[in-house]
């Protein structure tokens, strides 16, 4: 695996927007569909490095949005407890 391809694996996995997430998964899924095409990595080592990335980018966008719930979560008591004072 090159260092490009481990750049934007781990972007995949430090973005802080769903969009984030998308973009760097693309970029990797370029660069990496570019070493396949160039014979640079087997078929093998391509569908392993696809399915690890589609799982990091699932992963990534679950605990956004677990994040963004749990912060909704913490808004809306806030704003129910405004509202009784």
């Amino acid at each position: 695996v090159t260092a490009y391809l481990s750049l934007h694996i781990g972007l995949i996995t430090e973005a802080e927007s769903d969009i984030g997430v998308r973009l760097s998964t693309r970029g990797a899924e370029s660069y990496l569909q570019a070493l396949y095409d160039l014979q640079r990595i087997r078929p093998e080592t391509f569908s392993r490095l696809r399915d690890e990335i589609h799982q990091l980018k699932a992963a990534r966008i679950a605990e956004l949005e677990a994040r963004a719930a749990e912060l909704d979560h913490s808004i809306r008591a806030i704003e129910e407890e405004m509202r009784s004072d």
